[in-house]
């Protein structure tokens, strides 16, 4: 069945900057991102059906930025399932392009955790109506990834692995790091959910997140949409995923120019789904 949102779920999205849909995939789109994922790796040294055995314990089988052409899966699942409708409906935009999809794969480890980040400096992309929206394959516990509620809002931060490794002489001043949400919880409006098979969240590129490492294997879809408002950003430091069409015809990509570059195609308007 259509995922139901209303103006009030977008004017919500829009303010806090994350939504949870349930059952955002059907049973049998699951099954097609699950095989597909599974075949993506299905050629490495870890069996994803024996993750946690063994050795593998404290080991992250499987994280990449795989292009949606070579993946039937991804390609049916960023196109043809609601996830695209849901992007324009949340963010307002007329349009919805994609950006790029991300497989995620964990398996039980010591306790690792990704720290306070918001995602839109990985990315060359700006603009207020561009989001994440994260499919789950297995079920996850809540806690799993927290979010700042209205963070969206906020200044860009950014935080110190990512200035450790991309970007150390680029002085804080000029990209100050985020606020420390461990150590004062309670001053900031923090949400997580527990999630099933086929739920997903959506935030926006801006809004601030924390993920702690798998108690289990942990399967899911990243998607990230671009709406009317993105525009090209050229960091001073390494994005991902790398674009080499870029760097061989920018097709009159300049920053500040919207992101219409053929290979970010759209997946969605408002008049018809593509």
């Amino acid at each position: 069945m259509p995922v139901h949102l209303t103006a009030a779920d977008a004017r919500d999205f829009q303010q806090c900057g994350v939504a949870f849909i349930r059952h955002a995939l059907t049973p049998g789109e699951v099954d097609v991102l699950r095989c597909g994922i599974d075949g993506d790796y299905r050629n490495s040294n870890i069996d994803p059906n024996c993750a946690g055995q063994g050795g593998r314990k404290g080991t992250k089988v499987f994280e990449d930025f795989p292009a949606y052409r070579n993946h039937p899966e991804y390609w049916q699942i960023a196109f043809q399932s609601e996830l695209p409708r849901i992007a324009a409906q949340l963010t307002g935009s007329r349009t919805i392009r994609l950006h790029h999809v991300q497989v995620h794969v964990d398996v039980p480890k010591d306790e690792v955790r990704t720290p306070w980040h918001s995602d839109e400096l990985f990315f060359n992309v700006d603009g207020n109506q561009n989001v994440s929206i994260f499919v789950a394959v297995d079920p996850i516990p809540a806690g799993s990834a927290e979010f700042v509620l209205g963070s969206n809002k906020w200044p860009a931060t950014m935080p110190r692995f990512l200035r450790d490794m991309f970007a150390k002489d680029l002085p804080v001043s000029a990209v100050p790091e985020p606020p420390n949400i461990e150590t004062a919880r309670n001053e900031f409006p923090v949400v997580s959910w527990a999630m099933e098979p086929g739920d997903c969240v959506v935030f926006s590129l801006h809004t601030l997140h924390f993920l702690r490492s798998s108690t289990a294997l942990r399967r899911g879809l990243s998607v990230r949409y671009m709406g009317d408002d993105a525009v090209y950003a050229r960091r001073p430091w390494m994005t991902f995923p790398a674009f080499p069409e870029l760097e061989r015809d920018n097709e009159g990509m300049e920053v500040g120019a919207p992101m219409r570059h053929s290979v970010y195609p759209i997946v969605y308007t408002t008049e018809t789904k593509l």
